[in-house]
């Protein structure tokens, strides 16, 4: 056999394997569909079973399957009513929100009056006196920083440019919001200005840290999404009225979490005056440091009431200490904590009861100022008495 018939016969040899190697592949193509196919059908009986044990105990209880079991065509939104009301607010609104940026940082704010005043977080404008307002419509404006307070983290700012005429957003009363009220933020989250979140109001009188050791009281928590850039703007009611300045969520990641803050319209209207006219607002001051009451400290110290406020430190110069307050001196260990106990616990405060410091801070930032006079109810040596304090000003942070 020459060359040529060998390569012819190599050739048909090759090709058989080949066709018998695809035969015997299709034939294992096969049997998978079959098993897929057996499975299915195994499936689909079992379901079938499944269905009409449902039916059998369902009749038995005299029910039915499609009134027992209600899946939803969609997942829930918004109404259209909702939604509209929504693009409202911000129509109205968004003329009366700025971008602020300083050479530290960038945030919002919001108009506070005609006098073209622009009220922001003092964290937004911290360490400096000048700030670029950026308008919704991207007009810039020069602005000087008029007055700040660490302790409430507010600040305003003052357009320099008189022929431009602002417009303000009406204040409302924080105090009538309700816990789970619909809100929305407007501000500029991560330098995208103009951007507007809804959400409700989840609890109301929450206290939120600030400089000095201290608290803001009163603060409003909110779910509506607050991010890097939202610091300064106006949380609006439904009705288009501030009843907030956020300021700040509680986060482990950075992301906004699901918990954030607002400073009620009324610290604004109570604080933005006094920077207005004066460039800084002057805190009332107590001068003591402790621990709220619970069941422990109370079985140490034999209370009656698992309430109260004990003062375990009374600051040197303090109108506490000048008033007549005291501080215990007795050491104790409690939880694993070494607790200076024995000192007057706080019950009231101008006849009002207190369940936790943030019942006297509330009360004093509310309705005080310095020099005047507050009655604290407190037990001291097993006995009620009522003891007089002339508040004093807070001191810097």
């Amino acid at each position: 056999m020459n060359s040529r018939g060998v390569s012819n016969v190599s050739a048909i040899i090759s090709i058989a394997l080949i066709l018998g190697g695809l035969g015997g592949y299709l034939y294992f193509l096969q049997d998978q569909l079959n098993d897929v196919t057996s499975n299915i059908d195994n499936l689909r009986r079992e379901i079938a079973s499944v269905n009409r044990e449902l039916e059998r105990e369902l009749s038995s209880a005299g029910g039915d399957l499609n009134e027992q079991i209600q899946i939803p065509n969609q997942i829930p939104s918004r109404s259209e009513g909702e939604i509209s009301a929504i693009a409202d607010l911000y129509e109205r609104a968004r003329e009366s929100v700025v971008s602020i940026q300083t050479v530290n940082s960038q945030g919002s704010g919001w108009v506070f009056d005609t006098e073209n005043h622009i009220v922001t977080n003092n964290h937004v404008v911290a360490g400096v006196s000048e700030a670029v307002v950026t308008l919704y419509n991207r007009i810039t404006l020069s602005a000087v920083v008029i007055g700040n307070d660490p302790f409430s983290d507010l600040a305003v700012l003052e357009v320099i440019d008189s022929s431009i005429s602002l417009k303000p957003l009406p204040l409302g009363n924080s105090n009538d919001i309700r816990v789970g009220e619909p809100v929305i933020a407007i501000g500029n989250p991560f330098g995208f200005s103009g951007s507007v979140s809804s959400g409700i109001v989840s609890q109301k009188g929450r206290l939120f840290p600030s400089q000095g050791g201290y608290s803001i009281s009163n603060m409003i928590q909110i779910d509506v999404p607050i991010n890097p850039g939202n610091s300064g703007g106006p949380l609006i009611n439904m009705r288009g009225e501030v009843v907030g300045i956020t300021t700040g969520a509680i986060t482990n990641t950075g992301a906004f979490s699901g918990v954030g803050f607002a400073i009620p319209a009324s610290t604004s209207a109570r604080v933005v005056p006094d920077l207005i006219q004066n460039g800084f607002y002057e805190h009332p001051w107590i001068g003591v440091a402790g621990l709220n009451i619970d069941r422990s400290i109370a079985d140490v110290m034999n209370l009656d009431l698992t309430r109260g406020f004990l003062i375990t430190q009374i600051f040197p110069g303090s109108p506490a200490l000048e008033g007549g307050l005291r501080a215990g001196g007795e050491r104790s260990i409690i939880g694993g904590n070494s607790i200076n106990i024995g000192g007057d616990v706080i019950i009231a405060v101008d006849g009002r009861d207190v369940f936790r410091l943030d019942d006297i801070i509330s009360y004093i930032d509310e309705n005080k100022r310095p020099a005047d006079d507050v009655v604290f109810t407190v037990i001291r040596d097993g006995r009620e008495r009522d003891i007089t304090v002339i508040l004093g000003v807070r001191p810097p942070p």
